[in-house]
């Protein structure tokens, strides 16, 4: 688990500069985990809050970990990124005890059959979470399954998983080589020596997966496999981190000092999750996850005395808030706007431009919370009156509102639907509709006159009637 984190980390400043030789800096100011180590703590999680291992709760999590925690370096694949932030909708018209309506939107993420190298990155914790080996290779391809469902895809998540528990199971180098070699057909025959030289960023994980082990068969020591790892070039943050998955199941052992690079960069959700994986799987046979901290928050390790990335990561992730006026964490807004590809200025090109095409509209135009079941809808929502209020009082999010109120209002006698998906025009109509509860007589109320018959979402007002009355 930490292996791999460490190697995604040290890997993470050379993928995109290359260096092709063992001597280098293992960490520098600029280092810091990637979507790698993201998912491969979704995947911990899951395996320790859902012993069925089921497919739609990995699911879930993975959305989960990619909203909560963005990378501070990388970024998702196209592929899984579309996957995580663009999936298909449906809407479920259910009929109330009242005899109302309401519409569920469900959120549809199917396999895309990729053979890309994501699967055997995030799998580090399925190597070290199981008794037996079938069961870490069936474990294995259900966490492929859910994004790389094609062969090679499966086949790189499995063999990873598998090199770690031989590793862990204290079998010998070459058995793991000759076991590998056998069930999985990879060629693990080259050195490291006569890879490098050719070796190109490479995102799949028949590209991957046997060059990161055969770095893995060479190394004398956690450290040198690192070394090795980074030296072959390529997509070296996700070879990395697969090789020190299994060097550190092998070698159980990580210098002291790399421990402490590497964990002063992780934000303390992770701490605790790595913590709690330590005592619930075999992962126990490693003594060196550091302890619980008894200092107080202002006296952290992580305060002060690491890097300006480092910092970052505490301001982005603390799970302890300043004080401030507001309880409502509204910089989840903010840090979904920020999306280079489904963010604020995406949303705001396409309303100008008069259709949507990406999937924002959580974060964008959010709603009042009870409408919504998928998890975005939900995460994404604005809890009451008081929230709502303090949205449009945002420095940032309360112009951004406007600005899109305005971008909408340019297309005056066009129909909503022509601009926005049905399922979308719903829920742009009850997010002014709470909106316009706050501050009537604004540009929210303009848009319901102007795209639906100054008719505002009954739902909604009837969501803000009942919690009025308790």
């Amino acid at each position: 688990m930490l292996g791999a984190i460490i190697g995604d980390t040290v890997g993470s400043v050379y993928e995109f500069s290359n260096i092709k030789t063992t001597k280098f800096p293992l960490f520098s100011p600029f280092s810091n985990f990637t979507d790698d180590s993201v998912m491969t703590f979704a995947v911990a999680d899951w395996l320790l809050n859902d012993p069925s291992q089921n497919p739609n709760s990995l699911i879930g999590t993975f959305v989960h970990f990619a909203n909560k925690y963005p990378c501070p370096m990388g970024g998702y694949g196209g592929g899984f990124h579309n996957w995580l932030f663009n999936p298909t909708t449906e809407v479920e018209t259910v009929i109330q005890p009242d005899g109302s309506k309401q519409n569920i939107i469900h959120e549809i993420r199917k396999p895309y059959n990729s053979w890309g190298n994501g699967s055997a990155m995030r799998t580090s914790a399925v190597g070290w979470m199981f008794d037996s080996l079938e069961e870490t290779e069936r474990v294995a391809e259900i966490q492929a399954s859910v994004t790389h469902n094609h062969p090679e895809g499966i086949k790189g998540a499995q063999a990873t998983s598998a090199a770690i528990f031989l590793a862990r199971t204290g079998k010998s180098k070459a058995e793991i080589k000759q076991y590998i070699e056998s069930r999985f057909s990879y060629d693990l025959s080259k050195t490291c020596d006569e890879i490098r030289p050719s070796y190109h960023f490479e995102p799949s994980c028949q590209g991957t997966v046997p060059p990161a082990i055969v770095a893995f068969l060479e190394s004398s020591d956690f450290e040198s496999c690192l070394r090795l790892a980074v030296s072959l070039g390529g997509d070296c943050d996700t070879l990395t981190c697969i090789s020190a998955s299994i060097a550190e199941a092998f070698y159980k052992s990580i210098p002291d000092w790399v421990v402490a690079e590497a964990w002063k960069r992780l934000p303390y959700d992770f701490e605790s999750l790595l913590r709690r994986f330590h005592k619930l799987s075999h992962y126990k046979q490693v003594d060196y996850i550091p302890k619980e901290s008894t200092s107080k928050p202002e006296e952290s390790p992580r305060t002060g005395k690491t890097s300006s990335i480092g910092n970052l990561l505490d301001n982005l992730f603390s799970n302890k808030k300043e004080k401030s006026s507001s309880e409502y964490d509204l910089d989840r807004f903010v840090k979904a706007q920020a999306d280079q590809y489904s963010g604020y200025y995406t949303a705001l090109a396409e309303i100008t431009a008069g259709l949507k095409q990406s999937h924002w509209i959580w974060y964008i135009f959010p709603q009042l919370k009870g409408l919504g079941k998928t998890y975005r809808s939900q995460y994404y929502s604005i809890s009451g009156l008081d929230e709502a209020r303090q949205y449009l009082a945002h420095p940032v999010l309360g112009p951004r509102l406007r600005e899109m109120c305005n971008a909408l209002l340019s297309h005056e006698g066009k129909s909503v639907q022509a601009i926005a998906p049905r399922i979308d025009a719903l829920k742009i109509r009850s997010s002014m509709t709470l909106f316009d509860q706050v501050s009537p007589n604004d540009i929210f109320a303009e848009v319901l006159e102007t795209f639906y018959d100054d008719s505002p979402d009954p739902q909604t007002l009837k969501l803000l009637s009942d919690s009025s009355k308790q």
